[in-house]
Protein backbone atom coordinates (compact mmCIF):
# COMPACT_ATOMS: atom_id res chain seq x y z
CA UNK A 1 0.00 0.00 0.00
CA UNK A 2 1.35 3.42 -0.95
CA UNK A 3 2.16 6.24 1.41
CA UNK A 4 0.92 9.82 1.54
CA UNK A 5 2.98 10.67 -1.55
CA UNK A 6 1.14 8.05 -3.63
CA UNK A 7 -2.24 9.20 -2.35
CA UNK A 8 -1.68 12.87 -3.18
CA UNK A 9 0.73 12.68 -6.08
CA UNK A 10 1.57 16.29 -5.22
CA UNK A 11 5.09 15.99 -3.83
CA UNK A 12 6.22 18.83 -6.08
CA UNK A 13 4.28 21.25 -3.86
CA UNK A 14 6.18 20.43 -0.67
CA UNK A 15 9.77 20.80 0.49
CA UNK A 16 9.22 18.81 3.72
CA UNK A 17 7.37 15.61 4.57
CA UNK A 18 5.70 17.29 7.57
CA UNK A 19 4.12 19.90 5.29
CA UNK A 20 2.53 17.22 3.15
CA UNK A 21 1.25 15.24 6.14
CA UNK A 22 -0.33 18.38 7.59
CA UNK A 23 -1.93 19.14 4.22
CA UNK A 24 -3.24 15.55 3.92
CA UNK A 25 -4.76 15.68 7.41
CA UNK A 26 -6.30 19.15 7.22
CA UNK A 27 -7.04 20.26 3.68
CA UNK A 28 -6.64 17.55 1.03
CA UNK A 29 -10.29 16.46 1.07
CA UNK A 30 -11.80 19.89 1.57
CA UNK A 31 -13.40 21.84 -1.25
CA UNK A 32 -12.59 25.46 -2.03
CA UNK A 33 -15.69 27.61 -1.97
CA UNK A 34 -15.97 29.69 -5.16
CA UNK A 35 -15.28 33.37 -4.43
CA UNK A 36 -18.30 35.65 -4.14
CA UNK A 37 -18.33 38.74 -6.36
CA UNK A 38 -20.83 41.43 -7.30
CA UNK A 39 -21.47 42.81 -10.77
CA UNK A 40 -21.86 46.42 -9.61
CA UNK A 41 -22.45 47.91 -13.09
CA UNK A 42 -25.43 45.58 -13.59
CA UNK A 43 -27.03 46.72 -10.34
CA UNK A 44 -26.47 50.36 -11.27
CA UNK A 45 -28.16 49.78 -14.62
CA UNK A 46 -31.13 48.17 -12.87
CA UNK A 47 -31.66 51.19 -10.61
CA UNK A 48 -30.24 49.96 -7.30
CA UNK A 49 -28.42 52.35 -4.95
CA UNK A 50 -26.40 50.14 -2.58
CA UNK A 51 -23.47 49.88 -5.00
CA UNK A 52 -22.62 53.57 -4.43
CA UNK A 53 -21.36 52.75 -0.92
CA UNK A 54 -18.61 50.29 -1.96
CA UNK A 55 -17.60 52.88 -4.58
CA UNK A 56 -17.13 55.55 -1.88
CA UNK A 57 -15.12 53.08 0.22
CA UNK A 58 -12.90 52.42 -2.84
CA UNK A 59 -13.89 48.74 -2.75
CA UNK A 60 -15.23 48.38 -6.28
CA UNK A 61 -12.18 46.45 -7.53
CA UNK A 62 -12.13 44.10 -4.56
CA UNK A 63 -15.89 43.46 -4.63
CA UNK A 64 -15.84 42.64 -8.36
CA UNK A 65 -12.48 40.80 -8.38
CA UNK A 66 -12.77 37.60 -10.39
CA UNK A 67 -9.77 35.70 -11.72
CA UNK A 68 -8.82 32.11 -12.43
CA UNK A 69 -7.64 30.19 -9.37
CA UNK A 70 -6.30 26.70 -8.76
CA UNK A 71 -7.76 24.69 -5.89
CA UNK A 72 -4.68 22.60 -5.13
CA UNK A 73 -2.31 25.56 -5.05
CA UNK A 74 -4.67 27.53 -2.83
CA UNK A 75 -5.00 24.68 -0.34
CA UNK A 76 -1.25 24.02 -0.23
CA UNK A 77 -0.55 27.72 0.25
CA UNK A 78 -3.12 27.97 3.04
CA UNK A 79 -1.81 24.80 4.69
CA UNK A 80 1.70 26.27 4.88
CA UNK A 81 0.56 29.77 5.84
CA UNK A 82 2.23 31.53 8.77
CA UNK A 83 2.33 35.04 10.20
CA UNK A 84 5.83 36.51 10.42
CA UNK A 85 7.09 38.58 13.35
CA UNK A 86 6.71 41.78 11.29
CA UNK A 87 3.06 41.08 10.45
CA UNK A 88 3.42 39.65 6.95
CA UNK A 89 1.74 36.52 5.61
CA UNK A 90 4.22 33.88 4.49
CA UNK A 91 3.73 30.55 2.76
CA UNK A 92 5.68 28.07 0.69
CA UNK A 93 4.63 26.24 -2.48
CA UNK A 94 6.95 24.12 -4.62
CA UNK A 95 10.00 25.28 -2.62
CA UNK A 96 9.12 28.90 -3.32
CA UNK A 97 8.67 31.30 -0.40
CA UNK A 98 5.71 33.64 -0.83
CA UNK A 99 5.48 36.71 1.38
CA UNK A 100 2.55 39.12 1.32
CA UNK A 101 2.74 42.33 3.32
CA UNK A 102 -0.30 44.53 4.11
CA UNK A 103 0.91 47.03 1.50
CA UNK A 104 0.78 44.30 -1.19
CA UNK A 105 -3.02 44.37 -1.02
CA UNK A 106 -3.06 47.87 -2.54
CA UNK A 107 -1.82 46.84 -6.00
CA UNK A 108 -3.40 43.36 -5.80
CA UNK A 109 -6.93 44.29 -4.78
CA UNK A 110 -6.82 48.10 -4.61
CA UNK A 111 -7.50 48.05 -0.87
CA UNK A 112 -6.48 51.30 0.78
CA UNK A 113 -4.98 52.30 4.12
CA UNK A 114 -7.14 55.43 4.22
CA UNK A 115 -9.98 55.77 6.71
CA UNK A 116 -10.81 54.88 10.29
CA UNK A 117 -9.69 51.73 12.08
CA UNK A 118 -13.00 51.00 13.75
CA UNK A 119 -15.11 48.07 14.86
CA UNK A 120 -18.23 47.59 16.95
CA UNK A 121 -16.01 47.28 20.05
CA UNK A 122 -14.21 50.62 19.59
CA UNK A 123 -16.71 53.09 18.12
CA UNK A 124 -15.45 56.68 18.57
CA UNK A 125 -17.92 58.83 20.51
CA UNK A 126 -17.79 61.61 17.93
CA UNK A 127 -19.55 59.33 15.40
CA UNK A 128 -22.73 59.60 17.51
CA UNK A 129 -23.69 56.04 16.68
CA UNK A 130 -27.16 54.99 17.86
CA UNK A 131 -27.88 51.31 17.28
CA UNK A 132 -31.68 51.56 17.33
CA UNK A 133 -31.71 54.53 14.95
CA UNK A 134 -29.21 52.79 12.66
CA UNK A 135 -31.24 49.58 12.62
CA UNK A 136 -34.55 51.34 11.96
CA UNK A 137 -33.01 53.28 9.08
CA UNK A 138 -32.36 49.97 7.29
CA UNK A 139 -35.66 48.22 7.94
CA UNK A 140 -38.63 48.08 5.60
CA UNK A 141 -41.44 50.40 6.83
CA UNK A 142 -43.64 47.57 8.11
CA UNK A 143 -40.84 46.33 10.41
CA UNK A 144 -39.61 49.63 11.86
CA UNK A 145 -39.78 49.97 15.64
CA UNK A 146 -40.10 46.22 16.22
CA UNK A 147 -36.44 45.61 17.07
CA UNK A 148 -36.11 42.84 14.50
CA UNK A 149 -32.58 41.79 13.64
CA UNK A 150 -32.88 39.53 10.63
CA UNK A 151 -31.86 40.15 7.06
CA UNK A 152 -35.35 39.48 5.68
CA UNK A 153 -36.62 42.66 7.37
CA UNK A 154 -34.11 44.92 5.57
CA UNK A 155 -34.83 47.07 2.54
CA UNK A 156 -33.65 45.55 -0.73
CA UNK A 157 -30.63 47.87 -1.02
CA UNK A 158 -29.57 47.25 2.58
CA UNK A 159 -30.01 43.52 2.14
CA UNK A 160 -27.69 43.60 -0.87
CA UNK A 161 -25.17 45.71 1.03
CA UNK A 162 -25.34 43.20 3.90
CA UNK A 163 -24.61 40.43 1.37
CA UNK A 164 -21.50 42.31 0.22
CA UNK A 165 -20.36 42.66 3.83
CA UNK A 166 -20.89 39.09 5.08
CA UNK A 167 -19.93 37.24 1.88
CA UNK A 168 -17.15 39.39 0.39
CA UNK A 169 -15.74 42.00 2.77
CA UNK A 170 -15.88 39.99 5.99
CA UNK A 171 -17.02 36.50 4.99
CA UNK A 172 -18.40 34.12 7.55
CA UNK A 173 -19.65 30.57 7.26
CA UNK A 174 -22.93 30.79 9.21
CA UNK A 175 -25.64 33.18 10.46
CA UNK A 176 -26.17 34.86 7.09
CA UNK A 177 -29.82 35.54 7.94
CA UNK A 178 -29.03 37.22 11.24
CA UNK A 179 -28.04 40.84 11.71
CA UNK A 180 -25.23 40.90 14.23
CA UNK A 181 -24.44 44.02 16.26
CA UNK A 182 -21.25 44.47 14.24
CA UNK A 183 -23.20 44.15 10.97
CA UNK A 184 -25.53 46.97 11.98
CA UNK A 185 -22.66 49.28 12.90
CA UNK A 186 -20.55 48.54 9.81
CA UNK A 187 -23.50 48.93 7.42
CA UNK A 188 -24.41 52.21 9.14
CA UNK A 189 -20.82 53.46 8.85
CA UNK A 190 -20.53 52.46 5.19
CA UNK A 191 -23.93 53.99 4.34
CA UNK A 192 -22.99 57.25 6.06
CA UNK A 193 -19.82 57.56 3.98
CA UNK A 194 -17.51 57.06 6.94
CA UNK A 195 -14.33 55.96 5.20
CA UNK A 196 -13.16 52.68 6.75
CA UNK A 197 -9.59 51.42 6.68
CA UNK A 198 -10.49 48.13 5.02
CA UNK A 199 -7.02 46.62 5.31
CA UNK A 200 -7.18 46.84 9.10
CA UNK A 201 -10.89 46.69 9.87
CA UNK A 202 -11.99 44.02 7.40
Amino acid sequence: MGGVEDLLNQTRFFSEQDQMIQYANQLYGRKIQPPKVMNLPWFRKEGFQFQNHPLFQQLQTFVTLQHAYYDDLMKVSYSNLKMTADGNLQSEVSNKKITISPSDWMPLAHLQYEGLEVSYLNIPEYLNYNREFALNSMLRPEFQGQGLRNVASLTVDDRLLHYVYVHILRPRSTNFAQLLQEDIFMLWAIKNNILINCLITL
